[in-house]
């Protein structure tokens, strides 16, 4: 089961600075929910060039899920031979790592 967020969330930011057993939230607390990731890192500085913006920010990683399927959305400076990603727009998934744009979620609700 993944986080629910049918529209894509910048997360690493202030509201999106954890993963625990809730979701995305706020930074982690001790007498909060189980954290699964304590501090969800955030985009480099500088070198992006604004490919990836969701929820008003940009150079974000995009995070959309449901219970079967997520997505993040992610811009790299240069392309990494090694995992097949390319210089621009890359895609995590439950399936694994492709270059190019995030699809969009078969289940959205």
């Amino acid at each position: 089961m993944y986080p629910t967020s049918a529209e894509a969330i910048a997360i690493g930011q202030a509201l999106t600075a954890c993963l625990s057993s809730e979701g995305f939230g706020a930074p982690c607390s001790s007498n909060g929910p189980t954290p699964y990731l304590e501090s969800v890192p955030t985009p480099p500085d500088a070198g992006l060039k604004g490919l990836s913006t969701c929820s008003g920010v940009e150079d974000a990683y995009c995070y959309a899920g449901n219970d079967g399927e997520y997505r993040v959305q992610f811009e790299l400076e240069g392309d990494n031979r090694a995992l097949g990603l390319e210089k621009g727009l890359n895609c995590a998934t439950e399936d694994g790592l492709r270059s190019g744009v995030c699809s969009s979620l078969s289940n959205a609700q």
